[in-house]
């Protein structure tokens, strides 16, 4: 495809994007039709079949790009912990680690932009976790935060060669992290639907303090 070519595709779907976003500010996410989004993009149907095949691939098209970007922000915080894990002491590392880095980590910096992301992209997500979203949107992004977060753990929990704690059946089956995914995006939700009460900093701070004292006493779960 030309640089051209190229440039109107993403314009196209830009356009598309926005225009969902704005009909979720009105109206609530199920009587939203692609004939309404392509009428308010002023683009034709067959357009927007080209790039979406319908309403759920489009906002999982968004939801999907945005959590690339969040990840990528986050993942510094992950190599943190990491590097950490040499200091630890051998008698419970998991507990150790999970519990210093709530106590002491000063800058939690890539939590503070895991916020300004959503503040960035407030009207989008403040549409679809209010109450004319979808609940069909909230379930996607908790399934898909659990399954990453469940993820990372295990990795983490290899790297410090103690699987025995996400063998317990608490991480094994999936409690954990959907404990963690369901705060995060209720604090999420919280923080955007009062207007954002408190700064970024502030809440990359809690949510940091949260998941940390999740995650160190889940290690004590039977």
């Amino acid at each position: 495809m030309s640089p051209t070519g190229d440039l109107r595709v993403r314009r196209t779907q830009k356009l598309i994007r926005e225009s969902f976003i704005s009909l979720l500010e009105e109206r609530s996410f199920d009587s939203i039709t692609v004939g309404d989004v392509a009428q308010r993009a002023m683009v034709s149907r067959t357009a927007f079949y080209r790039y979406y095949p319908d309403k759920y691939v489009l906002v999982e098209r968004i939801f999907e790009d945005a959590l690339a970007a969040l990840i990528y922000d986050v993942d510094p915080l992950r190599h943190t912990l990491i590097d950490n894990l040499e200091s630890l002491p051998d008698n419970d590392p998991w507990r150790q680690l999970f519990g210093e880095v709530a106590e002491s980590f000063d800058d939690p910096r890539p939590l503070i932009q895991f916020f300004h992301h959503f503040a960035e992209h407030e009207r989008m997500y403040r549409a679809l976790l209010g109450e004319k979203g979808s609940s069909w949107f909230a379930i996607k992004m908790h399934t898909y935060l659990s399954s990453k977060i469940q993820t990372r753990l295990g990795d983490l929990a290899n790297m410090m060669h103690r699987s025995s704690v996400t063998d317990k059946p608490v991480f094994a089956e999936g409690l954990v992290g959907t404990l963690v995914a369901g705060q995060i995006i209720n604090m999420i939700g919280w923080w955007l639907g009062n207007g954002k009460p408190l700064t970024e900093d502030q809440m990359g701070r809690y949510c940091l303090s949260l998941v940390c004292a999740i995650l160190k006493d889940a290690a004590t779960w039977e």
